[in-house]
Formats: structure tokens, C-alpha cells, sequence
């Protein structure tokens, strides 16, 4: 299931279909009650996140954006966990460390479905840093350097690269009208160094 294109996707979305979304990966349906749009009805603040009304949606588009792979596609599948509990601050949509909670939302799941340590200690660092590369603001050699050097292998690093490339795909905004990725994809520029 794991290893096919759009697997996690296509297997989300039947499970959905079912009804049995939550006994085979706890938590994710909530992501349906979790809006990314302002109370009022608009996108969130900075035109992001139209690709639907919810994070479920978003999670559906980066599953079908992500590498094949288990931990891939469980950091996929989980990596916006935390948003459930970040969603509000002053009347407005803000998800500020929902990667942290997430973290420890995950963990909890991944340990109720038996998932190996190896596996979770993976997942958790993906998604602890799936932010990461969104958010840097210097992008020379030298800064980038120092943030792979914090990697703790090389595998992780370019599921990490996966993980973020997907989000970024999967994370529509509307620009001039059009619909295009919103987050800077910077993962070829890290991939060269």
C-alpha cells in the first residue's frame, strides 16, 4: 500500500469512504473539523491554504504530493496534526508551533497502531521540522550548511525535502487569479549543496 503512487491517498480517501478512517489511523478525520479559512468565510490571512475549507483537504493534497515510502507518507499523512489545537488567536486562523504538538500527537497515534521506534523517532523528526525550510530567511550556502549539518542522516534529510516539496504543493494560493503553490520550494537549492 505504502509503496504504490497516491497509495496513502487513494487509502485515506477509501477509509474515509467507510467510515473507518479513525480505527486505521487515529486522529485524521478530525482534520475535517479544522478550517483554514477565517470565520468569516475568506481564506486565511495571507491568501493561503484554498486548495479546501479544511486541513483534511490540505493533507489529502500533500498525500498526493508526497514520495512513495512509509515514513514518508505517515509524515504526509500526520504532519499538520497539531493545527487541531494552534487553529485561533485573536479571532484569527494561526497554526503558531502546531508542528510541536503535533509531534506528540503523532507519537501517541503511532504507538497506539504498534509502529517500531525507528519509525516514530523518524516521523516525529519530519515533522517537527517540516516548517523549517518554509520559514528560513537567509538562504546562502553558509545558512543552509548549518541546518543540514542538524540532520541526523541523510535519508532523513531528503525525506524532509519530500515532506516540505509536498506541503509546498499542496498549499494553494491565489495569485493575479490563478491558483499556484504559495510556499517558497527550496528543496532543489538544499539537494545541490
Amino acid at each position: 500500500i505504502f509503496d504504490l503512487r497516491f497509495g496513502m491517498y487513494k487509502l485515506v480517501m477509501k477509509l474515509d469512504e467507510f467510515g473507518i478512517l479513525d480505527y486505521v489511523f487515529p486522529g485524521i478525520s478530525n482534520l475535517k473539523n479544522s478550517t483554514q479559512r477565517q470565520p468569516n468565510g475568506d481564506f486565511d490571512i495571507r491568501n493561503i491554504h484554498v486548495e479546501g475549507p479544511t486541513v483534511f483537504e490540505h493533507t489529502l493534497a500533500v498525500l498526493q504530493n508526497i514520495d512513495t515510502g512509509m515514513i514518508n507518507s505517515l509524515a504526509g499523512l500526520y504532519h499538520d496534526i497539531g493545527k487541531i489545537y494552534t487553529e485561533h488567536k485573536n479571532g484569527k486562523i494561526r497554526y503558531l508551533n502546531h508542528e510541536k504538538i503535533g509531534v506528540k500527537l503523532a507519537e501517541k497515534y503511532l504507538k497506539e497502531m504498534k509502529y517500531d521506534l525507528n519509525t516514530i523517532n523518524d516521523v516525529k523528526f519530519l515533522i517537527e521540522n517540516h516548517m523549517l525550510l518554509h520559514t528560513l530567511k537567509d538562504l546562502s550556502k553558509k545558512s543552509l550548511r548549518r541546518v543540514i549539518r542538524k540532520f541526523p542522516s541523510d535519508d532523513l534529510r531528503f525525506k524532509l525535502y519530500s515532506l516540505c516539496d509536498a506541503d509546498c504543493k499542496g498549499t494553494m494560493s491565489i495569485i493575479n487569479g490563478r491558483f499556484v503553490p504559495s510556499m517558497p520550494r527550496i528543496s532543489s537549492k538544499v539537494i545541490k549543496l
